[in-house]
Order: structure tokens, then C-alpha cells, then sequence
């Protein structure tokens, strides 16, 4: 245990996204120190580029390993001196459920308690899981290459595709997103909009 404060600075996000079922994370997180021995793993090769130095790393396990470094690799106030920190990269399997793909035209009906398909199958809002905020149910991203509405249902998340083509594409999304959104506001919850 490295006694790593988790108020201190740090900072953990997503890098080469999900390659043969694994998501792959990098990090790092700030210590009070030095390191003795080694050298950084990123050596600068030139005035923009760094180049990851394998023999600087410690290889915990062939998905997972850090590495140690003097300094901050960012500006912070109040941070302890001297000081260091631990960079990592760590492959995790994928265990979670991937979101059930649904097509906007298998949807039937949208009330103030869900959206019931075609087939039958409803998706009640009061299923869904709030994430981060109180009352909110899922997301809509109109950024991607094909837009969606994710809901965190339980066990597993549903995603509503909307694949509009055309001249008046944006104009339909906008639309049918409106509606959507309408229905889930007058039920009392709400979306994060990734727009």
C-alpha cells in the first residue's frame, strides 16, 4: 500500500477503447517522495513526441503495470514536496452486458411510464438505474456516427438507434429525440444530452 491520498490529484481514463473483450485504462496518481532508482517510462524522442521506455516499467502481471516518476505531471497547488507518482496501464476484461440494440422503428408507443416495441417488450423508465445525477435514466448522443438514446435498464442497458437518412435527417432525429425526451420529463426524470 503506497498510502496514495484519493483526494489528491489523479486522474484515470479510457485509452485504445474494448480490443478482444478487454478495456484498456491508463493513470496516474500523485505521492509524497522520490523515486530513487529508474527513469520515467515516457522519454521525450522530440520536441513534441515521447516514446514508452519498456525498461522503466515494473510488470505486474502481462495486463497490468506501472511505473514511477519524480515530479507531478501536472501543475497543483498545495501538493507535497518533494513528490512523485505512479503512472499504470491496466487491460481489464469485459465482463458487463452489452446494451440490447433497438432500431427507432420497433418503437410503438412512448407514454409517462416507457416505451413499449412492437414486439410487446417495454422499457418502464421506473426500471432504470440512476447514473451520477438523481432521477436521471440514461443518455442521448447525438455525436456519434449513429445517433442513440442509451436507458440504464437492469440487467441490461438498452440503446435506441436512430439511423436517419437524408435531407431532412436532422430535422426527424430532432424531432423523434423531443418526443422522447417529453414524455421522460413528464414522467419526472431526466437524460444527460451528449450534444
Amino acid at each position: 500500500m503506497l498510502g496514495i491520498d484519493p483526494k489528491k490529484m489523479n486522474d484515470i481514463w479510457a485509452a485504445g477503447g474494448y480490443n478482444n473483450g478487454a478495456a484498456e485504462y491508463v493513470g496516474y496518481a500523485v505521492l509524497c517522495g522520490t523515486v530513487l532508482e529508474g527513469g520515467p517510462a515516457y522519454v521525450k524522442t522530440d520536441k513534441n513526441n515521447f516514446e514508452w521506455n519498456k525498461d522503466s516499467e515494473y510488470t505486474v502481471s502481462d495486463d497490468f503495470y506501472v511505473n514511477f516518476n519524480n515530479g507531478s505531471p501536472m501543475k497543483e497547488e498545495n501538493l507535497p514536496e518533494p513528490c512523485c507518482y505512479v503512472d499504470f496501464y491496466a487491460k481489464i476484461p469485459w465482463v458487463l452486458p452489452e446494451p440490447k440494440v433497438v432500431n427507432f422503428s420497433e418503437v410503438d408507443l412512448v407514454d409517462n411510464n416507457g416505451i413499449t416495441f412492437r414486439n410487446g417488450n417495454k422499457l418502464l423508465f421506473s426500471t432504470c438505474e440512476s447514473f451520477g445525477f438523481e432521477k436521471c435514466i440514461g443518455v442521448i448522443n447525438r455525436k456519434e456516427p449513429v445517433n442513440y438514446i442509451e436507458f440504464y435498464d437492469f440487467p441490461v442497458k438498452k440503446k435506441i438507434i436512430f439511423d436517419e437518412k437524408g435531407f431532412f435527417a436532422k430535422f426527424k432525429l430532432k424531432k423523434k429525440i423531443k418526443k422522447i425526451r417529453k414524455k421522460i420529463l413528464q414522467a419526472g426524470y431526466i437524460m444527460m444530452d451528449w450534444n
